[in-house]
């Protein structure tokens, strides 16, 4: 544990040599900005976490829609057994609500370290393209008639939607 200090005392004593013998930095501004930006990282990560919660009841409530219309399959394998298997929502938004729950609480808990910001930023992301993707899979159904089209063509397939 001395060791861990010990190393911890060098870094940080190195990282303010180096921005104290930089060009044109002889202040010790950027010493409190980088111990700023450290403290507002466990903030951060919170909001991005938020950000998740958001993004995925948003996926959810789309792909119930969507499911419920009978307007798409669903791609993700597990989430298909559940809805095949047990004609009910209720599986799935179980299913959701769990790895939902485990992604945000192993975020929560690396908060303070890099990885988990890292990791919370590529969360945001990915549910950020996915919401780009289901806004380009809806712009495909502005025309009433090609919906019902698609309604009828898919409503054989048991895979398709929910009752």
């Amino acid at each position: 544990m001395l060791e861990r200090a010990d190393r911890f005392r060098k870094d940080k004593q190195t990282m303010e040599s180096r921005i104290l013998s930089a060009p044109g930095k002889q202040t010790r501004i950027g010493i409190s900005a980088i111990r700023v930006g450290l403290c507002h990282r466990p903030r951060r990560v919170i909001l991005l976490v938020l950000g998740i919660v958001v993004l995925s009841v948003a996926d959810l409530v789309v792909t119930l829609a969507y499911l419920r219309a009978h307007w798409m399959m669903e791609a993700n394998p597990i989430a298909a057994y559940l809805i095949s298997a047990t004609h009910s929502p209720w599986p799935l938004v179980a299913y959701k609500a769990a790895t939902v729950a485990i992604c945000v609480a192993l975020l929560y808990r690396v908060r303070h370290h890099v990885a988990g910001e890292v990791a919370a930023w590529c969360a945001v992301g990915i549910l950020a393209g996915m919401s780009l993707m289901w806004r380009s899979y809806s712009a495909h159904f502005d025309n009433p008639e090609e919906l019902l089209t698609v309604q009828m063509a898919l409503s054989d397939d048991p895979r398709m939607g929910l009752p």
